[in-house]
């Protein structure tokens, strides 16, 4: 899933953020978000950003004006384009250079210096397309698959048993 957001800070004031089970990454074009934690600190953000999935809420603050592109990924999705299991970058929001692939690098210098943030998302989304493309070996067992649209689908209205049933796994 593709979102993008912009507006001022009087427009768009603090916004909290919380955990959907997704792994995103994020793109600041204008000037990154301050992010408060519980104990009342705040840290800006980086401009790239690679969320891992979250088990608590953050609030995230504009400064000036937002200008954001980001790609959300279905929970098997990040390990299909980097190969990072989920429980690497679980709970942590880390700089997505720090992932240490040239190819999202570039994929994210080109969305940054695109005219309009509808280009960045399609620069971002080509990028990924063709990273797919590239990895042609499965990489995610398509149980898991099949097993995480369910849980998504039904928002976790399910029993072990019957995401196993469904899967055509024990």
């Amino acid at each position: 899933t593709c979102w993008t957001l912009a507006g001022t800070t009087a427009e768009l004031g603090p916004q909290p953020v919380l955990p959907d089970g997704c792994t995103e990454l994020i793109v600041h074009r204008g000037r990154p978000f301050w992010r408060h934690d519980a104990h009342g600190s705040a840290d800006r953000q980086a401009t790239r950003l690679f969320v891992g999935q979250m088990r608590a809420p953050v609030v995230i603050a504009p400064d000036g004006d937002a200008d954001i592109v980001a790609i959300r990924f279905e929970p098997f999705g990040a390990f299909a384009l980097i190969g990072t299991h989920q429980t690497t970058p679980a709970d942590q929001i880390i700089e997505a250079d720090a992932l240490d692939e040239r190819w999202l690098t570039r994929a994210i210098q080109q969305a940054e210096s695109a005219n309009t943030a509808d280009d960045a998302l399609r620069m971002l989304q080509d990028a990924l397309l063709a990273r797919l493309d590239r990895r042609r070996a499965p990489i995610v067992d398509t149980r898991v698959i099949t097993a995480a649209r369910a849980l998504m689908r039904t928002h976790g209205a399910m029993t072990v048993d019957a995401v196993a049933r469904h899967a055509a796994t024990s």
